[in-house]
């Protein structure tokens, strides 16, 4: 049986990697993008599904890079909250994965707003929470969810894992202090620990080189599943998600991201303003959010500005804006516009959430623009993609309309 064909045809085609087509056309079969380009240049095949969006706007399903949806649910209750192991400090050894629930009542809205990939990941208060993963927002499982997993490790400095832990019972971390001796500590066990795992592999290598009849046992390496799970990020294979609200912390992050030679992304960034230069000097990427009213709940982020995401990309800076949600995604695209009202570029405010996303999560090759052979994440609507009042016309996820 053919993979069904749709063409979306006349709207204004914001590509993101290049020429906006307006009025332009898309063409998917099944999931993939298999054709783009100005409306006159592109033919449609017989048989297509044909949707008339003249007057429209295309662009690529959005990308939300920091949330916790599916893994904090918005009920009260015992459910609630099973995105803080907050018997630990240190928990570098969990997953989102095992607590990520498809059935929450946040993913139809979600998808219904265009938003197709998130990230999400256990919460802020342990100085290393786990590792994220990005997912679809539409699946009966994890694994049909699933985009890629890991993508990073979760960890935190500032008020959060200090008042989890320092304000009850006096047990570390209790000021900011030790929460960087914590993160450098676990570091260095974890690099410790990879030495000696791969000296006992270079000692079994060594001792089946010798002939049979010389070999000695050799008693199996003990497997630490924290240490184990540290090792990505100190070889690079994931980065560091430090959660950084204050100018201060987002230093402490970059000094010890120079001293362990991390990978590093900033969540929040609340005042890397006050620090741009430095952070683009470092070529560490921002995820820089939520920006509505409301965000001045405590102390650390009386410094918040919507202007920091324009004052960020000005200097150099990958800026990606985020939610920090679970239903509340679906306000992306608004978190965005308000960035454009004091100073983002709107060009870079698209690209702020969908290909800059898909770039901190290794999905650049897949999601994130709307090019030949991409996936077929699409979001349609009916007026310009960052005013409020533009009601969303359709979206697809992997070639299925929402």
């Amino acid at each position: 049986m053919s993979e069904p064909v749709t063409a979306i045809i006349g709207a204004a085609v914001i590509t993101v990697s290049g020429h906006t087509h307006e009025p332009g056309t898309v063409v998917f079969t099944g999931d993939r993008i298999t054709e783009v380009g100005p409306e006159d240049k592109i033919t449609i095949p017989d048989g297509a599904e044909r949707i008339e969006a003249r007057g429209m706007t295309l662009l690529p399903g959005l990308v939300d890079a920091h949330t916790h949806l599916g893994v904090f649910g918005e009920e009260k209750g015992e459910d609630r909250g099973d995105g803080n192991e907050v018997s630990n400090p240190i928990t570098p050894e969990l997953r989102a994965r095992d607590a990520l629930d498809p059935s929450a009542i946040a993913f139809p809205d979600v998808l219904a707003a265009g938003i197709t990939t998130v990230m999400t990941s256990p919460g802020s208060a342990n100085v290393i929470g786990g590792t994220c993963m990005a997912i679809r927002t539409r699946g009966r499982t994890v694994s049909e969810m699933t985009r890629r997993d890991p993508i990073g490790m979760k960890m935190a400095l500032g008020y959060n894992p200090k008042s989890c832990y320092g304000e009850e019972g006096r047990k570390m971390p209790v000021t900011r202090m030790a929460t960087a001796a914590m993160l450098r500590t676990a570091l260095t066990s974890a690099k410790n620990y990879g030495a000696k795992k791969a000296h006992h592999a270079e000692k079994a290598l060594a001792m089946e080189a010798k002939p049979e009849k010389k070999r000695e046992p050799l008693a199996p390496f003990e497997i630490d599943l924290q240490h184990e799970a540290l090792l990505p990020v100190l070889d690079k294979t994931i980065p560091a998600r430090v959660h950084a609200h204050r100018a201060d912390d987002i230093m402490t992050a970059l000094r010890i991201a120079a001293e362990f030679d991390l990978d590093l992304m900033i969540e929040h960034a609340t005042e890397g303003y006050k620090v741009a230069p430095e952070l683009a000097a470092a070529g560490v990427p921002c995820i820089v959010g939520p920006h509505f009213i409301g965000m001045r709940y405590k102390t650390e982020i009386m410094g918040l500005d919507p202007a920091n995401a324009g004052i960020l990309a000005k200097a150099g800076v990958l800026v990606c804006i985020q939610t920090d949600a679970t239903w509340g995604v679906q306000w992306l695209a608004n978190n965005a516009a308000l960035c454009v009202r004091h100073g983002l570029a709107p060009d870079l405010a698209i690209r702020a959430i969908t290909l800059n996303p898909a770039k901190v999560m290794g999905l650049e090759d897949e999601i994130g623009t709307i090019e030949v052979g991409k996936r077929a994440d699409l979001l349609l609507v009916d007026g310009d993609p960052l005013d409020l009042r533009s009601p969303v016309a359709g979206v697809w996820l992997d070639g299925v309309k929402a």
